[in-house]
């Protein structure tokens, strides 16, 4: 009894971690609660090779979305910047009539140019050009920093989703074995060549096998999660 009930504690506790770390990949607010309506499966899900799927998240993840917008925005400041160093030609015309008398009138035209070379404040266009180009390359460095993140994430993910999609199905052939062994026990005990004991330790054994299978199940599942997130298709995993 005493084993049984250390094995709830322990049964407890994993419960509510698994629902802590459901509630992070899901990016859920850590005081909503969580309540699971289904039966924990083993959903699959679609096969797609490494270099795919990177096309694939590289091209949804929201994270990377904003990063390529605040780079598009630094590379417009830092080209807006550079035309202040460019001289500026502007031509201008008018056309008029003037006289003093109403029939008497004289066409004016007035044809004009100007050029305009920024010298004065050349310091001060200057660096604030050097200040937005340090600014794009650094928005740049994010930008590669993020697609490397990005790519190293697809990778361990993939792995562990296969890792835990197998460790499920050795739990479950697992169970099924058990469940054979159980039954072999009880047939044993009613024929009388078996004894009660050993019908209790199978059924332990199926007990816990079970629990196993429901935890690996989870832990599938979460992994399930984290693959669909590394890909920026969180609604996927929930679907």
């Amino acid at each position: 009894v005493s084993k049984a009930q250390e094995n709830l504690e322990i049964a407890k506790m994993e419960v509510t971690r698994s629902l802590l770390k459901l509630t992070n990949a899901l990016g859920i607010d850590l005081n909503e609660e969580i309540k699971l309506s289904d039966e924990l499966l083993l959903t699959p899900v679609r096969e797609m090779n490494f270099q795919d799927a990177l096309v694939l998240a590289l091209k949804q993840r929201p994270d990377l979305i904003a990063q390529r917008q605040h780079e598009l925005v630094a590379l417009r400041k830092k080209d807006a910047a550079a035309a202040e160093w460019l001289p500026v030609l502007e031509a201008f015309g008018d056309y008029g009539k003037n006289g003093k008398e109403f029939d008497d009138v004289t066409e004016v035209w007035t044809i004009g140019g100007q050029f305009t070379l920024p010298i004065w404040d050349s310091f001060k266009r200057h660096g604030n050009f050097k200040q937005n180009k340090s600014q794009l390359e650094q928005e740049k460095n994010r930008t590669l920093e993020l697609t490397r993140s990005i790519e190293t994430e697809i990778s361990i993910n993939k792995e562990e989703l296969e890792s835990k999609r197998n460790q499920v199905e050795v739990a479950q052939e697992t169970l099924r074995l058990l469940k054979k062994e159980l039954q072999l026990a009880n047939d044993k005990y009613e024929a009388g060549t078996g004894t009660n004991i050993a019908v209790i330790e199978a059924q332990a054994q199926v007990s816990q096998a079970e629990f196993n299978v429901v935890k690996k199940l989870y832990e599938y599942n979460l992994s399930r999660v984290n693959w669909f997130k590394a890909l920026g298709r969180i609604r996927g995993a929930t679907e």
